[in-house]
């Protein structure tokens, strides 16, 4: 059995005025929630074998005249098995 890695990347963008940094951290706990707060999202359910695991969590702040953005990027490794290195068998 072989092991493998897929990167899975999520990007969330907020635009609120009032508190860029709280829109921010509530937009990765709900993506965090999603993904990982119960078994079937963690597992990518309906597929079979895959595990999600959280990488790193990235935020960015941008200020363009009076209005700022934030960015929040969340990367994932989806760990998943097969028989064998064979493209075939991965894609199937």
């Amino acid at each position: 059995t072989e092991e493998h890695e897929l990167d899975l990347i999520v990007e969330a963008v907020t635009r609120e005025a009032d508190d860029i940094e709280a829109a921010l951290n509530a937009l990765v706990l709900q993506v965090l929630q999603v993904l990982q707060g119960t078994q079937a999202g963690s597992q990518l359910s309906p597929l079979q074998g895959v595990r999600l695991v959280t990488r790193r969590i990235a935020r960015r702040v941008a200020t363009e005249g009076e209005h700022a953005t934030g960015t929040a990027q969340i990367r994932f490794a989806v760990v998943f098995a097969t028989e064998s290195d064979d493209p075939e068998t991965i894609l199937t």
